[in-house]
Order: C-alpha cells, then sequence, then structure tokens
C-alpha cells in the first residue's frame, strides 16, 4: 500500500495525506515494485480470452447455451484487467496476447479517474484477490484523418508519457470480475456497479 501511494504522489495524484502516509510507515511493509513498473510483462492470473461476438440477436436465440443472456455494447477501446488485493489496487494490465499482458499501473493512476485506488470499504469485492476486466475508451474527438480514437488511446498507454494519458481523458468501463462469487452474469454486473462505471447493458 505505501508503495502504491508513493507511486500516485511522485506523479501527482496523492491518495493519502501526509500524516496518513506516517501513520502507516513500517519497516515490515512488503513493497510493491516487482508489479508496478511499466517496463515489465506478466502473465494474467486467470487468461484473457476474446469474447464471443454476435451480429444477430437470432444467432443468440437459437444457441441454447444462451438461455440467460445478458446484451452489452462493443466499445471500441482496448481490454484492461485490474487485480485488487484485499481492496487496493494492485496493478492494472492490458490485455496481451491473453496470456501475458503489459502493466500499465502508473497510467492508470495517473489520468483513469473513474478507476478507484482503492474500493468501497462497505463491498465485499474487499476481501481477497479480484480481477476486474473492462474497456479503456477515449473520445472520439481526439481521433483524426490518420489515427482512430482507439489507436490514440493505445498509443498514449504504450508510452510513460503520462502528461498525455491524462489529456485524452480517458475512461474505464467494466464488463467482468473474476473473484465475484456471483453465479449469473447480470449479478456480476450489478456488483461492479457498486465501485465502477459498467459497460451499458
Amino acid at each position: 500500500l505505501l508503495e502504491l501511494a508513493d507511486r500516485a504522489y511522485r506523479i501527482g495524484f496523492p491518495m493519502m495525506s501526509d500524516d496518513e502516509y506516517d501513520e502507516i510507515l513500517g519497516d515490515d511493509e512488503p513493497t510493491l515494485s516487482d508489479y508496478m513498473d511499466d517496463d515489465l510483462e506478466m502473465a494474467h492470473v486467470v487468461p484473457m480470452l476474446s469474447q464471443k461476438k454476435t451480429y444477430s440477436a437470432s444467432e443468440v436465440v437459437k444457441d441454447p447455451k444462451f438461455t440467460r443472456s445478458v446484451a452489452t455494447l462493443k466499445l471500441d477501446g482496448f481490454a484492461v484487467s485490474l487485480h485488487y488485493h484485499n481492496g487496493v489496487l494492485l496493478r492494472a494490465m492490458t490485455r496481451g496476447d491473453g496470456s501475458r499482458g503489459h502493466i500499465i499501473t502508473n497510467h492508470v493512476l495517473a489520468g483513469v479517474v473513474n478507476v478507484p485506488y482503492i474500493l468501497p470499504f462497505n463491498s465485499d469485492m474487499c476481501e481477497g484477490d479480484v480481477i476486474v476486466r473492462g474497456e479503456m475508451v477515449i473520445d472520439k474527438k481526439f481521433s483524426d484523418r490518420m489515427h482512430t480514437a482507439r489507436s490514440i488511446c493505445v498509443g498514449a498507454f504504450g508510452r510513460k508519457d503520462y502528461v498525455k494519458v491524462v489529456a485524452l481523458e480517458p475512461h474505464f468501463f467494466a464488463y467482468d470480475m473474476i473473484g465475484s462469487g456471483c453465479v449469473l452474469y447480470s449479478e456480476v454486473l450489478k456488483k461492479l456497479e457498486s465501485a465502477f462505471d459498467v459497460v451499458p447493458y
């Protein structure tokens, strides 16, 4: 937690006061530096597989696996995984190849205002490890003749230009959670809504 707070402070977005930091400072506090380096790639705890897409409602109706379906909008961004441990953001990663992703924790801390660093204390998502997955998008107003908004967003998160990330006003929409304890997908979305903006459904 202290390493996370220190990095947030150094990039200009403190998550706690100096007094709060000093109060919990201790020699035995573990470091998260190995997980927060934006030059690293890591394996996903659970692979991020491509979602099944459909362009026709009749395809869903005919498939017996979809007896209880929830339709969500397809957003034009890139997939991101947020790993929380006991309610504190441990790391943020891109989807990558589905097995391994690039760590973008500092980008998220710097410029994604709707991603909570600490989950609400009254939420049952604060216990143990929870992985929230969603889509990172920017407004189409940032696109130009040569680049789509998605490509500009991906490019900004691929560099250590945190000022550029802030300027693009990226927005995160959650669509799934590993470790939710829910049976139905609709229940997952409802639980996510307690702390995140959720993909429209």
